[in-house]
């Protein structure tokens, strides 16, 4: 009895891309992100040489992206957005806590540094 490959045994979905560009020239793409229009954010590089080239070029950012040794990209949430949603919807404190601290944030600290990003 044969096992069929599509059904038993799934290859994990891949990271990156290695695309041909041209004589000994490839292109390498890794999906980072969606910005907040939707719009898929990508990392490319052109890479000349092999093949192999292009291969440990895309092994070697793969492992820069999972130690966390890549910048991170920047939020577009303000302040004053930030902290009222962790307040409102992650904060775990209890009530009457949690309306001192909107109140205060309110009154003291968005009038003077919440439109900083």
């Amino acid at each position: 009895m044969q096992k069929n490959p599509t059904t038993d045994e799934k290859k994990p979905k891949r990271e990156g891309q290695i695309i041909k560009r041209g004589k000994e020239r490839f292109l390498v793409r890794v999906y980072l992100y969606r910005d907040s229009n939707g719009k898929r954010i990508y990392y490319s590089a052109m890479i000349k040489g092999s093949k192999k080239d292009a291969e440990q070029h895309l092994i070697d950012y793969l492992q820069k992206k999972h130690s966390g040794t890549l910048k991170q990209r920047p939020s577009d949430k303000r302040l004053e957005e930030f902290a009222l949603d962790y307040l409102i919807n992650i904060s775990n404190t209890r009530r009457r806590n949690k309306e001192i601290d909107i109140y205060k944030l309110k009154r003291y600290i968005i009038p003077h540094i919440g439109h900083l990003k």
